[in-house]
């Protein structure tokens, strides 16, 4: 009977930490530093301050860049359907990203795909977990398989507590992979937002806490 009573009590400790976590909460618009943009995800889940420099768009091409010039018969018509045509391609891209999490990106104006490269930019992704886990355990799951990065530090955003990993790892090419990823957590959904370059990373070391102040989510229920 006693040993009956202790698996009982046991399973409903195991219940009552089966409970949901988070360290987040919706916070109203974020204020911007002048010449910034705001961007939201196409699910409208997620909303990111952009500094000057960067856009959404990663391919971008003009008449010049073909040798055409805008001053020639027809190049205004010609420009407009290339505007739409690579606009489609960028809506293409994004919606194939959101079928893995990401559910907004951000680039160095001008990006243009490298195989093989990290564009430089930033990023915020959305991988919901199995169960509850805490912001500790969070970190870790979001670390796991990464090279690099220290030992998260806590960080205050206005939408709730983060843990802020930073660090830099040698590439097999020799080049650096710079990153600095904000870890999130709230019930069964595990938030980062992640900062990577290849290129130097004095310009993402001094915007990434800025445009994390600037971090908005529309938060599940569950």
């Amino acid at each position: 009977m006693e040993k009956r009573s202790l698996i009982l009590l046991g399973l409903v400790a195991l219940v009552g930490c089966a409970k949901p976590l988070s360290t987040l909460k919706e916070a109203g618009p974020a204020s911007v530093p002048n010449g910034w943009t705001t961007e939201t995800s196409l699910d409208g889940e997620v909303t990111l301050g952009v500094p000057t420099g960067y856009t959404r768009k990663l391919m971008t091409q003009s008449l010049s860049d073909m040798g055409i010039g805008s001053n020639e018969p027809g190049a205004g018509a010609a420009q407009a359907e290339m505007d739409k045509m690579t606009g489609g391609m960028d809506n293409e891209r994004e919606e194939e990203q959101l079928k893995k999490g990401i559910k907004l990106r951000l680039y160095v104006t001008g990006t243009k795909p490298i195989v093989g490269e990290v564009p430089t930019g930033f990023y915020v992704k959305k991988e919901t977990q199995a169960g509850y886990l805490s912001l500790e355990e969070a970190g870790k799951q979001a670390k796991s398989g990464t090279v690099g990065l220290g030992t998260g530090r806590p960080v205050d955003l206005p939408i709730g507590k983060a843990l802020l990993y930073e660090g830099e790892a040698e590439m097999k090419d020799g080049t650096k992979k710079y990153e600095a990823m904000y870890v999130m957590m709230h019930n069964k959904d595990l938030y980062k937002l992640c900062f990577v370059t290849q290129a130097d990373p004095t310009q993402l070391k001094a915007i990434h806490a800025d445009v994390a102040k600037t971090l908005r989510l529309k938060l599940s229920a569950k």
